[in-house]
């Protein structure tokens, strides 16, 4: 069972009917345990969710109430957890487009206010009000599907198409203008951040079950292809599922292995967010300093 303040979550799989008989049995022992502290379940709250790919179970469990009658608990596919919406199927459709649609809404009341389109002035609103909604909670929900990634997009693009002196420009332009970057980079971006704080320990979280490699003084063999630091990711080739292969800890190994050792080296978080964002700059030539000063790797 996972508690995070007043919600909590039970987890148990329900291929055969004595694990199903398992999960009964420890939803009972959850509302044995709250009587025991003199609290209750609010019935109606309480949901099951039957997660797979194939066929589902369609097992009725239930719960007591105040009164001490069996409820049967309601079915769900898709639900909010913590702020982010997961689906029975574990895609990330439903959220991209509820994070999408809050993200539109607020755009669209900045326009109702704000009737100046300066660059400066949208790019503070799109950065404080309306992008925080495209991000929050990303490294568990980052869009893998085309259709999504594009739902997510759009709404930067909006932005910019926005902004005044863009006329006539295309989208890729009016990013290289601005010095921005698509969001499916950003989140690139963001899952490399992430990992480097795990790796350095600024997050409780259990990296045993990261499929690292041996450091690489313990390794045989020339190494000369090996340019993530003293250990990199090294996740099996194939999964069963698509959800499995998009999990931050699958799809930041091959970014992270691409990035020289001196960045994933960095001493602090700041110290690794600007050599990356250089690197990455120097590579894709779209910040306007280098765009100006003329990037290395192109002059």
């Amino acid at each position: 069972m996972l508690l995070y303040a007043d919600d909590g979550k039970l987890l148990g799989k329900a291929r055969t009917r004595e694990e199903r008989d398992q999960l009964q049995a420890d939803i009972d022992a959850c509302v044995r345990w709250a009587r025991t502290w003199l609290m209750s379940y609010s019935v109606e709250k309480c949901k099951v969710m039957h997660i797979g790919r194939l066929s589902k179970s369609t097992q009725v469990y239930t719960m007591k109430d105040s009164d001490g009658i069996d409820r049967a608990l309601e079915t769900t596919s898709v639900e909010r957890d913590l702020g982010v919406l997961v689906s029975d199927d574990l895609k990330l459709g439903a959220q991209c487009r509820a994070a999408a649609a809050n993200a539109k809404w607020k755009l669209a009341a900045f326009k109702k206010v704000f009737t100046l389109r300066s660059q400066r002035l949208w790019e503070m609103l799109w950065k404080a009000h309306i992008r925080p909604h495209l991000k929050h909670a990303i490294q568990a929900w980052s869009p893998y599907l085309k259709g999504d990634i594009k739902v997510l997009e759009n709404v930067q693009r909006a932005v910019t198409k926005h902004m005044g002196g863009m006329k006539g420009m295309d989208y890729e332009k009016r990013l290289t203008e601005l010095g921005w970057t698509t969001l499916e980079a950003r989140r690139t971006r963001g899952d490399l951040i992430m990992t480097y704080q795990l790796r350095n320990s600024n997050a409780a979280v259990n990296l045993n079950t990261w499929h690292w490699t041996n450091p690489l003084a313990e390794i045989d063999g020339p190494v000369g292809s090996v340019r993530a630091g003293d250990v990199r990711l090294n996740p099996p080739v194939k999964y069963k599922c698509k959800q499995r292969e998009n999990f931050l800890t699958t799809r930041v190994a091959a970014p992270l292995r691409d990035l020289p050792k001196g960045i994933i080296n960095s001493t602090s978080v700041n110290t690794f967010k600007n050599r990356y964002d250089v690197y990455m700059a120097s590579v894709s030539c779209t910040s306007r300093r280098f765009r100006d000063e003329g990037c290395p790797t192109c002059v």
